[in-house]
């Protein structure tokens, strides 16, 4: 609708243009009525031509003569229509599309939730809002190469994309629809509003009281309950304005969705004739505040804030989805501290302040810094290993080797972890060579005969880099000298989706951010 399906070659325009020209039979709407002024042909050409470049395609001065020609034998009411198909906002700029939609605004005497179901008070208004987008801008013919283009087309609207879905950026139209509406008074800008219901566990339950509100204290390291202002399923106006754009647009673009479908499954032999439907249905089911997206395939996060028609609580509305963040072999509380980061600083802000998430990484680094100096645990990656006769080549597995090296230098009273079995350990990544085990050689000196007799081996012959703990195992002190804080911290903080908001490294094995390593 928003003209971002561009031309791939000249026969490409040539169709449009008969296709759009063919039309006239559907057509019930005056131009005279519905637009401004009437479209120009070199407007309609310069629109047509703004069109052009999937895989490269530039006109020439050739096929912009052809393109010309063809226009000058079109009337005025296909040159109109010419420059308004797929021409979304182009066409909203008339004063009857945009008192359309004050209109409906207006008339709204609580927010637009659920995009499958119009409320009474608009039902006749948004029929109508419809019936013109669908006239005016919906292109309802099916592309010859739709899935190449699926798969090489550059997306600025659909974003995601998987076997059953599809995920819309609708935040140009809400950015155009507010710069129409932001100095109109109308109620639902005036008052709060309280779902009686909200999702929970995906079951619906009434509101009773408002849930604690948590944020994240530097000062205190730690998530810190803050006063609350207000119930936090209520909708403030700025929501009840942007559910509304948001769900107006959500409920014709679902509408064209349908017919576009049935279009295609009768093309496609997939239609009910007896039932006289369309073997494929698609709905709106969900609402999102914001989506992250990342290089890699399914994977991205966002928060949802309505499922249709229902609200989602804050504490419940983000999802993570295939991000490194969320892999098993980080530590929980990792997990959790990145993970508020990427509510609070990415997902849930207004603008995303690059410097505060840096700072906010900073945060976490000291903070395993210190942890990790005081022994605790809790950093360290978590791993199962099988039996070592499980593997073809043992020594080439990181758990194993760092349990031999765990059985070799362990105090006689504690039990040996079994190889010959499948185990829970802590990796401690350290960095131990025949230089730096010389600062043990006095106070520990039996540790120091062991370490030099495990590098006697092959395998550990130019140093150890890591030793396994089993779980109820806490760290030797010997250790302590050892510990490779750097790669610890590293593995810790390094998959945060920093080239998704602009941030980009320079060297991608070493991303620490502050100078604690130098302290």
């Amino acid at each position: 609708m928003a003209n971002n399906v561009k031309f791939g070659s000249l026969n490409e325009i040539i169709t449009f243009i008969d296709n759009v020209t063919q039309e006239k039979s559907e057509r019930k709407y005056n131009d005279k009525l519905i637009l401004d002024e009437d479209i120009t042909r070199a407007e309609c050409l310069w629109k047509l031509m703004a069109t052009t470049g999937f895989m490269d395609y530039i006109p020439t001065e050739k096929d912009i003569e052809i393109v010309w020609n063809i226009l000058e034998e079109l009337n005025q009411e296909d040159i109109n229509r010419l420059y308004y198909k797929n021409n979304l906002y182009s066409f909203m700029e008339n004063k009857t599309m945009i008192n359309a939609l004050i209109y409906i605004l207006k008339t709204l005497d609580a927010p637009f939730l659920n995009p499958n179901k119009v409320p009474d008070i608009i039902k006749v208004e948004m029929e109508e809002f419809y019936d013109l987008l669908e006239e005016y801008v919906y292109y309802h013919h099916q592309y010859i190469d739709r899935l190449g283009r699926v798969k090489v087309m550059k997306r600025d609207v659909s974003i995601i994309i998987d076997t059953d879905s599809s995920i819309v950026s609708l935040d140009a139209w809400y950015r155009f629809a507010l710069s129409k509406t932001y100095d109109i008074e109308m109620p639902i800008k005036e008052n709060y509003y309280d779902p009686v219901k909200f999702i929970e566990n995906d079951d619906l339950k009434v509101v009773k009281k408002a849930e604690p509100v948590y944020d994240y204290s530097f000062y205190e390291d730690d998530m810190i309950e803050v006063e609350q202002l207000r119930n936090p399923i209520t909708i403030v106006p700025q929501d009840n304005l942007r559910y509304s754009i948001i769900n107006i647009m959500a409920y014709c673009c679902g509408k064209m969705v349908v017919d576009y479908l049935e279009r295609y499954s009768k093309n496609s032999n997939s239609y009910d004739k007896n039932r006289e439907r369309c073997l494929l249905v698609m709905k709106n089911e969900f609402l999102f505040k914001r989506a992250l997206l990342t290089d890699a395939k399914k994977n991205y996060a966002d928060i949802q804030e309505i499922q249709e028609g229902v609200m989602i609580p804050k504490d419940k509305g983000m999802t993570v989805m295939g991000m490194p963040i969320t892999k098993s072999t980080l530590p929980k509380r990792t997990q959790d501290k990145l993970k508020a980061i990427l509510y609070e600083d990415v997902l849930n802000c207004y603008n995303i302040d690059q410097f505060k998430v840096l700072k906010d990484l900073s945060k976490v680094e000291r903070e395993i810094f210190d942890s990790l100096s005081s022994g605790d645990k809790e950093y360290y990656k978590p791993a199962s290993i099988k039996s070592q006769s499980s593997y073809e080549d043992p020594m080439r597995i990181q758990g194993i080797k760092a349990s031999l090296v765990y059985n070799k230098l362990r105090d006689a009273d504690m039990e040996a972890i079994d190889l010959s079995i499948r185990n829970a350990i802590d990796i401690v990544k350290v960095d131990i060579n025949r230089k730096n085990v010389e600062s043990i050689k006095e106070e520990y000196p039996e540790v120091y005969e062991k370490i030099l007799n495990l590098m006697t081996i092959n395998t550990f012959s130019t140093g150890i880099d890591s030793i396994a703990l089993p779980p109820d195992v806490q760290l030797p002190k010997w250790l302590y000298k050892f510990i490779d804080y750097s790669s610890i911290i590293n593995d810790n903080i390094k998959n945060f989706p920093l080239d998704s908001i602009g941030l980009y490294r320079h060297d991608k094995d070493n991303v620490n951010y502050t100078n604690i390593m130098k302290l």
